[in-house]
């Protein structure tokens, strides 16, 4: 008896074959797509990008930045004294000299749509959460020690620049001899170092590149290492327009 149980035990377990079948069936008969659109391109040149094109490169040491709740030096930018990089990146954008960037100082020749964006994500992203109140001030006049999250961290959190950090990032995301970036290199790039749950420095990440690549516009779609380097240390915004800086940027 105990033998017959076990066995009608075991029967009960396996479905019948026809129903699997028909699930088979069911199964086989899902409705696929295959509209060829720029943004299914776009998500299958991410989705399959080949892992063996990206050079991962290991034991690069890695600067330790200094500790964070610590202020930056100096107040607002001063070009003849040493400021962070961070403050070198945009002190293009401080064409009066107050040490303060303004939403209506924020121009690099983008027209009025793009450079309105940029005012908006720049300006309210990063001010507003470092006021100190809940009642935003209209011009935004303040940021104090931020930066968006799901970021390449090649600036720390008191906005010094690592440079190993950089050339790291840039090595493991480029293909040899890695002196340029293609725009699907840096989208993949992005798409590595998001976090979880990080809407705004998702977005963030991914409007600053563009607006890099368009800044940039290369003929042959590859932004030179030295250009973005640029970008980070904000030579490259005066080699662009042709401005010379006050003074030393540092």
């Amino acid at each position: 008896m105990a033998i017959l149980r076990q066995s009608s035990r075991r029967d009960r377990r396996q479905p019948p074959v026809a129903a699997t079948n028909a699930c088979a069936q069911r199964v086989d008969q899902r409705p696929t797509t295959t509209e060829d659109t720029p943004w299914n391109r776009i998500f299958r040149l991410l989705n399959n990008w080949p892992m063996h094109a990206v050079s991962v490169v290991a034991h690069r040491l890695m600067v330790a930045p200094r500790d964070a709740a610590q202020p930056a030096p100096g107040t607002g930018f001063n070009p003849e004294k040493t400021n962070t990089p961070l403050q070198g990146h945009v002190a293009f954008f401080d064409r009066d000299g107050d040490g303060i960037i303004w939403p209506w100082d924020t121009d690099i020749k983008f027209g009025v749509a793009l450079s309105l964006l940029a005012m908006c994500i720049v300006h309210f992203g990063f001010s507003y959460m470092t006021m100190g109140s809940w009642i935003p001030d209209p011009i935004l006049p303040s940021e104090d020690q931020a930066k968006h999250g799901s970021d390449s961290e090649v600036y720390t959190g008191i906005g010094e620049y690592d440079d190993n950090r950089f050339n790291y990032m840039f090595d493991m995301y480029t293909q040899p001899p890695h002196a340029y970036m293609t725009f699907p290199e840096a989208m993949y790039m992005v798409r590595a170092n998001m976090n979880p749950w990080d809407f705004f420095g998702w977005f963030a990440a991914i409007f600053e590149w563009t607006a890099t690549y368009i800044m940039l516009w290369p003929a042959d779609g590859k932004m030179g290492r030295e250009d973005i380097k640029g970008v980070y240390n904000g030579s490259i915004f005066y080699m662009i327009s042709g401005r010379k800086p006050m003074g030393k940027v540092v």
